[in-house]
């Protein structure tokens, strides 16, 4: 744990060491010596007049949130003793599939030579990128199909609607049917409306798929061309050798990624961590600083009943 839970540790110590009598609260561990009609060396003590006389003094138990608050601190102290454990354990693992995939790229260079090694890896990464793009056009073609589905339901909508408004009314009808179909037109309007508005906003999302269509096109087709001319001047024989290196590479990079994100996921919770143990520290503090002001407080109220009574 980091430089805070030396204080935070002293902190807690002091709020355990005090103790809390059950009747009263001199700091001496016991309950607090009260005037009584006996002393303890059995001569007689003040009246009861007296006793009227004294303010009353109220318990000083301890507040019901120390035992929560210690309690919290304890489990964010282990919480931080465990999450440090792991965020290490994290950084090593990364650290050493880093130094795994740099010392297969160096045997690599020291094999085939650094030029060569540069052209391959160019042209990995090209094809790479051709498959990536190959990904993102299928995604957009699924998306675009979809929404030109969704537009031409929404057409088909609105000629329903349409159909119906245009119903003609019969000379049969008494007022109330008549009222009716008032009514009935009313609501139709408001479901045209907003059928011919679910129109339009399919229509934008057809649209609006078809332009990432397109792009995923033009950007697989730029790719494709230049995979091609990094292809050409690579040999084959060069290809055949590098294809399980960085078939490698390719898995240890996916490693990279897992494990970065587990670094970062622990080094998340030991932030919140750390930040509920110093929460709860100051609580303590807080507390400790209330109970001891209120000992004071008790004191001299005890000091000024003797002293009245003398």
């Amino acid at each position: 744990m980091d430089g805070s839970s030396d204080s935070s540790t002293a902190s807690a110590a002091s709020v355990r060491d005090l103790s809390f009598p059950e009747a009263g609260c001199d700091g001496s561990g016991e309950s607090a010596h009260l005037p009584t009609m006996q002393d303890g060396d059995g001569a007689a003590g003040p009246s009861r007049r007296g006793e009227e006389d004294r303010p009353e003094t109220p318990p000083c138990d301890p507040p019901e949130e120390v035992e929560g608050l210690l309690a919290t601190m304890n489990q964010a102290s282990e919480d931080v003793n465990r999450l440090e454990s792991e965020l290490s354990s994290a950084q090593a693992t990364y650290k050493e599939t880093l130094r795994e995939r740099t010392a297969m790229h160096d045997r690599f260079v020291e094999k085939v030579g650094r030029l060569e090694t540069e052209k391959v890896s160019h042209m990995w990464s090209a094809q790479e990128c051709v498959g990536a793009l190959r990904h993102e056009l299928q995604e957009a073609a699924v998306a675009f199909g979809a929404a030109i589905e969704r537009y031409h339901e929404a057409q088909q909508h609105v000629q329903r609607c349409e159909a119906a408004l245009a119903r003609p009314a019969s000379l049969a009808e008494d007022d109330a049917q008549n009222n009716a179909r008032i009514g009935e037109g009313v609501d139709g309007l408001s479901r045209f409306a907003a059928a011919t508005m679910a129109v339009f906003e399919a229509q934008a999302e057809r649209d609006q798929a078809l332009c990432r269509h397109d792009a995923a096109v033009r950007g697989l087709q730029a790719a494709e061309t230049v995979a091609a001319q990094a292809r050409n001047g690579v040999p084959e024989g060069l290809l055949e050798l590098a294809a399980p290196m960085f078939a490698a590479r390719d898995e240890l990079n996916a490693k990279l990624l897992l494990q970065k994100e587990r670094v970062e996921a622990a080094a998340a919770d030991l932030a919140r961590a750390k930040t509920n143990y110093r929460a709860a520290m100051c609580g303590l503090e807080e507390l400790s600083k209330q109970i001891h002001e209120r000992r004071g407080t008790l004191e001299e109220a005890r000091k000024e009943a003797q002293a009245g009574q003398g």
